[in-house]
């Protein structure tokens, strides 16, 4: 069976909400920081921005972007995200959504031309991002929508 995931603007909006959301809250936390911690602050930029997309995709497998738009994150063989596939995922977000590399456009790139519809941390973490109306079903060859 293929899984191929979304790769609809839903997804590249829910790339953008997360951003936002993930931008906002890093940048309200590294404000609480005194100037003169520069690498305090710095840290706390690389762990927060990515430790919004890792825990909520471990907890619920989707973020916030990802649940307005109707998307959620799940392994090949239907199951949701867990730390391991969150951990991978967010670890390659550094290569794929790094605004000093290219910005979003690696995985973007990688999202359009995979077969599944992947960004390189969904093929090593063995996950694609689908429609939340996605429904496995080990008898089938095909997942079906609801």
């Amino acid at each position: 069976m293929t899984i191929v995931g979304d790769a609809s603007k839903a997804r590249f909006i829910a790339a953008i909400i997360d951003n936002i959301i993930a931008m906002g809250i890093m940048f309200g936390v590294v404000m609480l920081i005194p100037e003169n911690l520069p690498a305090i602050k710095g840290i706390l930029i690389v762990l927060i921005y990515l430790g919004y997309f890792v825990v909520l995709e471990a907890f619920w497998s989707r973020t916030l972007g990802k649940y307005l738009q109707g998307l959620v994150v799940r392994k090949l063989d239907g199951g949701p995200s867990n730390w391991k596939t969150a951990l991978i995922r967010g670890t390659l977000r550094i290569l794929e959504v790094n605004p000093l590399l290219f910005g979003g456009i690696p995985a973007g790139l990688f999202v359009i031309a995979s077969e599944r519809k992947q960004r390189i941390g969904d093929m090593l973490a063995g996950t694609v991002v689908v429609s939340d109306k996605l429904k496995w079903d080990a008898n089938e060859d095909q997942p079906s929508v609801e």
